[in-house]
């Protein structure tokens, strides 16, 4: 453990999709996260349905998959990971509808050439929290009001580097070292 912050372990593989597919990868992951042979651990949801293992209080999880790649980050702290595959789509309707009015002139003010960064804050923050989409997303902002992106009083965001077609968002209390790693 980091006191600078937790330390996030990202595994990544390709996906074929399905509930079942990401299962089996997540208690792969989670085997190789923490040494054991195999990993047989119950999961439970919270209140408003974010995943954890019940044996396991200390090991923190956070699963996203798009396109063809899952991703699952480990730590000993609540994480919160979104990936984000570009595509085509109506990012200033959709800013306008989903987002909060600082985020959607933050997004106007450079051609909505970030949308796919900013959905991957907005989305990492509420898996981070335990809110998931339920929380109503335009009720809070990833932006602040001077324009800093990403920025949220009481978390910290890191928008890591991948594929160029993607974009990865971590979010956490404080985020210390992370290392991405293939399962």
């Amino acid at each position: 453990m980091n006191d600078q912050g937790a330390d996030v372990l990202i595994y990544t593989c390709p996906f074929g999709g399905g509930a079942e597919e990401s299962h089996r990868l997540l208690y792969r992951a989670a085997a190789q996260y923490t040494g054991a042979a195999e990993c047989r651990w119950t999961i439970s949801h919270g209140p408003k349905g974010k995943p954890h293992f019940t044996q396991m209080t200390d090991v923190h999880f956070s699963i996203t998959h798009s396109g063809a790649f899952w991703m699952c980050a480990f730590s000993d702290r609540p994480v919160g990971l979104d990936l984000q595959k570009h595509q085509p789509c109506q990012r200033e309707k959709l800013s306008k509808r989903f987002f909060h009015p600082w985020e959607d002139a933050f997004l106007n003010r450079r051609g909505y050439l970030n949308f796919f960064e900013l959905w991957t804050a907005k989305e990492s923050y509420v898996k981070y929290t335990g809110q998931g989409i339920t929380e109503e997303l335009e009720n809070f902002s990833v932006v602040s009001q001077t324009g800093e992106f990403p920025h949220l009083a009481g978390v910290q965001f890191r928008l890591l580097p991948w594929q160029k077609e993607y974009a990865l968002c971590l979010c956490a209390q404080e985020i210390g070292a992370v290392h991405l790693t293939e399962l």
